[in-house]
């Protein structure tokens, strides 16, 4: 039985994905795209035109796409996709997933890379405050004892 995605586990995904950052609110149009090429996986694994691995790797491309936007549009995605899900498919339209899986693997990078570089960037400016702290001392003095905290 080859199925790239049953609708539960594609409604499961989405629910799943999410990330800490502020996100744009997903747009009907984006919500159209992720189902079709949840579709278009599905057809073109049905029809032998890619593998099980190649799947699978569009699943994960297709999840993280989700993960980019707030609100995901779940029901959307799920009805293109139980539209589409028994379209032909040729050899060309399986080609793009290719291209997707590319696309969005690159994103996550740029993401990794650009997150990477904020924690550094953080650490840098904490560790220079941290350096630059100014440091403050306050003197008692009882009769010929004098006592002086610095913190």
């Amino acid at each position: 039985m080859k199925q790239l995605l049953t609708s539960t586990a594609l409604i499961t995904s989405i629910a799943l994905s999410g990330c800490a950052m502020t996100k744009p609110v997903m747009t009907t149009e984006a919500a159209n795209d992720i189902g079709r090429m949840h579709a278009l996986g599905t057809n073109c694994l049905n029809s032998n035109k890619i593998d099980g691995k190649t799947a699978a790797a569009l699943r994960d491309a297709a999840n993280y796409a989700v993960s980019t936007w707030s609100e995901p549009k779940v029901a959307t995605i799920s009805s293109v996709y139980e539209a589409r899900k028994n379209d032909y498919v040729t050899e060309l339209q399986c080609s793009y997933i290719y291209s997707f899986i590319s696309r969005m693997n690159q994103h996550k990078q740029q993401v990794a890379s650009q997150s990477q570089a904020n924690t550094q960037a953080w650490k840098d400016l904490n560790d220079q405050l941290q350096r630059n702290k100014p440091v403050y001392c306050t003197s008692n003095t009882t009769g010929t004892l004098t006592t002086t905290n610095c913190y």
